[in-house]
């Protein structure tokens, strides 16, 4: 295990997801399996910081940037990750903001429906989280964007931050329809040479982006300075791309009990996998210019977000047996079926 310190901002929310075949009409009332209606902590950081401990990570590399209320969902979030051992003091408490909060809703067979408060997310300011940077010197920061306005309009300032503390950039898309405005300032940032690493689902990559056709995407990242660009597909898999390759794999195969929080396990896949064994530095050096390396890398992160949906919640079911479990069963196949082609 190397000493990688790794720092994630973004959204904080409490979750309450209802898994259900169909809606109550107006009036009546739909009794649920056991289960199916669960309290849990959310926001991208949060699951992805709860889903690295539980692949393996020391839970103090991992710091937690976001802003809670001063409430109970606030000393839940607050609570939930101490109990992984995960670094909660930079956290910012809200007075007078309540905990944001997120009412999911997942009817069988479709998919997932979000209802956000965001609450006391937006009091997290630009100019504390680049300050707790210059503290924390992490290897590696994770942005998620397109929620927290002060955030995204501060995105260029953050990754320069992260920069000069030597910090590879993460950058993740969390939303294809941002609550506050276009997407103008995640374009500067890509002009500005500033992201090491992107990832959104196929559908946010073509939203935010403009474009219809995934490849034009692709090489507009790559050329732009971005080192490695994942795009996850659903049921179609995901793809990893570098200046020198692009990988398309196929997804692995699980029953499906819900797909929230498969993205950010995908990404906490990914994360251990260059953090866990080498700084995440010289673990990317290493993926560029190794195809067999990084679908080794992506499959690792999708075994992941498979993990993930096998339960409800967005991290119950991930764990480093389960993801090991996938692997043994499926891993043969999928790299045999990997398409690599080479720039």
């Amino acid at each position: 295990m190397s000493n990688s310190t790794l720092a994630l901002v973004g959204d904080a929310v409490c979750d309450f997801t209802l898994i259900t075949e169909k809606l109550a009409d107006p009036s009546d009332i739909i009794y649920v399996d056991k289960g199916n209606i669960k309290i849990s902590i959310g926001g991208h950081p949060l699951n992805i910081s709860i889903d690295l401990v539980k692949l393996g990570m020391v839970g103090n590399k991992v710091k937690i940037l976001v802003s809670v209320g001063n409430d109970l969902c606030g000393s839940y979030i607050i609570s939930t990750l101490k109990s992984y051992g995960i670094d909660t003091r930079w956290i910012h408490v809200a007075e007078n903001q309540e905990t944001g909060k997120d009412v999911i809703i997942v009817i069988n067979g479709e998919d997932r429906r979000f209802h956000v408060d965001l609450g006391a997310n937006l009091q997290l300011s630009a100019k504390n989280v680049i300050r707790a940077l210059g503290e924390i010197r992490p290897a590696l920061l994770h942005v998620t964007v397109g929620v927290i306005k002060a955030i995204d309009e501060s995105l260029q300032d953050v990754l320069e931050a992260a920069r000069n503390e030597g910090a590879l950039t993460f950058v993740d898309i969390g939303v294809a329809t941002r609550p506050s405005g276009g997407w103008e300032f995640f374009r500067e940032s890509i002009k500005e040479g500033l992201i090491d690493i992107f990832h959104a689902n196929s559908y946010e990559t073509r939203k935010v982006l403009g474009f219809s056709d995934l490849n034009e995407v692709i090489h507009l990242l790559l050329r732009s300075g971005v080192r490695v660009v994942l795009i996850t597909e659903g049921e179609r898999g995901a793809m990893l791309a570098t200046n020198s390759f692009l990988i398309r794999q196929p997804p692995f195969r699980v029953r499906v009990v819900d797909p929230t929080g498969a993205g950010d396990a995908f990404q906490a896949g990914f994360l251990y996998y260059i953090s866990s064994e080498r700084q995440p530095q010289e673990s990317l050096e290493l993926l560029e210019n190794d195809p067999k390396e990084a679908a080794r890398a992506l499959a690792y992160s999708q075994a992941t977000g498979a993990a993930c949906v096998t339960a409800p919640g967005t991290t119950e079911a991930v764990t480093s047996n389960k993801v090991k479990e996938i692997l043994a069963g499926q891993l043969d196949i999928v790299l045999k079926e990997t398409m690599l082609t080479k720039f």
